[in-house]
């Protein structure tokens, strides 16, 4: 029994779970616009519509299979938790060139410090980001920026330096795959 109690312990502790609420703003002085209208989010994270449901009232259109189907045509709020993985669509009742969606990633990553195969290096003047993997295997990096909109996307590269993309000051968040790793993180240029 004290062994599958410390396996189990081991286990919550190398896994990355957190939950963190996403704030959609729609209506009065964002005008008939969803803000953010695209976002990569992790399981189990909380997608918060805040406008006008009433005169804006929101539905989902296409979901992933299994995936609960939303909607709301009353009060100023209204929270969606997702369980399924995929692009989750929604639109304006009213309005139906308000679009969005929504990305939803698995969080569960199972990784020791150890085992993490990216380091990050800032230079001296904390003007460049360089990543490197190790061992150097080939692996795929995606930047987006605060809004969920795809910067860029580059694949089968061994090193790379963020320096060379003359990035804006900004929020961003940096997806990358190795084999079955995959691992996003936000990255504050400023």
């Amino acid at each position: 029994m004290r062994k599958i109690y410390l396996l189990l312990s081991l286990f919550v502790c190398l896994c990355k779970i957190h939950a963190t609420v996403y704030v959609v703003h729609f209506g009065t002085h964002y005008g008939h616009n969803y803000l953010p209208n695209a976002m990569i989010i992790n399981l189990g994270d909380t997608v918060e519509f805040n406008g006008p449901l009433s005169l804006l009232p929101l539905q989902s259109t296409i979901l992933p299979a299994g995936a609960d189907s939303f909607s709301s045509d009353t009060e100023n709020l209204y929270r969606y938790i997702p369980t399924v993985l995929g692009t989750h669509n929604y639109q304006c009742k009213a309005d139906l060139a308000m679009i969005g969606s929504f990305y939803v990633q698995s969080n569960l990553a199972i990784v020791s410090p150890l085992e993490n195969p990216f380091s990050f290096f800032y230079s001296a003047d904390n003007q460049d980001l360089s990543i490197l993997n190790t061992p150097e295997e080939p692996f795929e990096i995606t930047l987006y920026n605060e809004y969920g909109a795809k910067i860029f996307c580059e694949k089968n590269i061994k090193n790379i330096n963020l320096g060379r993309f003359g990035l804006q000051k900004a929020i961003y968040y940096l997806q990358f795959r190795k084999k079955e790793y995959i691992f996003t993180d936000k990255l504050f240029n400023y």
